[in-house]
């Protein structure tokens, strides 16, 4: 299975990039810096330059892959008004990706 992964740096996200590799699947992930799609490329993945904030690049990851797990969100916890920022930029992103894989 060829999946997109977001957030594929974390820690989750990490982990669930290695355990889809080691099980024998491709994997496209989002990198938002030089240094994130480094870590990326040397575990074996391709990668996808990009934030949640760019949909038609969600769009483009989703529509390469068979599926799509996201495990990336904002990290600005600073004020209620950053959090509300982040969630509504997880929800517009997680919207586009259901979208896409529908079809």
């Amino acid at each position: 299975m060829h999946v997109f992964v977001t957030g594929g740096t974390g820690t989750i996200g990490s982990a669930v990039v290695a355990e889809l590799l080691g099980n024998g699947h491709t994997v496209l992930a989002l990198a938002r810096s030089d240094s994130s799609a480094h870590t990326l490329e040397s575990a074996g993945a391709s990668v996808l330059r990009g934030d949640l904030a760019d949909l038609g690049v969600l769009r483009s990851g989703a529509a390469q892959c068979d599926g799509v797990i996201s495990l990336a969100f904002g990290r600005d916890y600073s004020s209620p008004d950053a959090l509300a920022q982040a969630i509504t930029e997880e929800s517009a992103a997680l919207a586009t990706l259901g979208q896409e894989l529908v079809g």
